[in-house]
């Protein structure tokens, strides 16, 4: 295969990808547009129900990342649960 097909091949590659995130973007501002999404009262009561969940499952999460990785609960903690910025 010739560098000139290999080009032309990724070059018609990206712009296929780019349609679809160009595609997706759209859908997605038409939802926002069209009031298909939710409140922001909606939104915020489903993070705070999720850090609940966490909070309540922590302990058998760090015994799940042990059990099948073999993590030490501070190695689990570090790599799973603290975001460094």
């Amino acid at each position: 295969m010739s560098a000139a097909t290999m080009a032309a091949g990724a070059a018609a590659a990206g712009a296929e990808a780019g349609g679809a995130l160009g595609e997706t973007v759209r859908e997605l501002r038409e939802a926002y547009e069209g009031g298909r999404t939710r409140s922001l009262a909606w939104r915020q009561a489903q993070l705070r129900g999720l850090l609940r969940l966490l909070k309540e499952k922590e302990m058998e999460a760090f015994q799940a990342l042990h059990k099948d990785l073999g993590k030490h609960h501070a190695e689990a903690y570090r790599d799973e649960v603290c975001v460094a910025p």
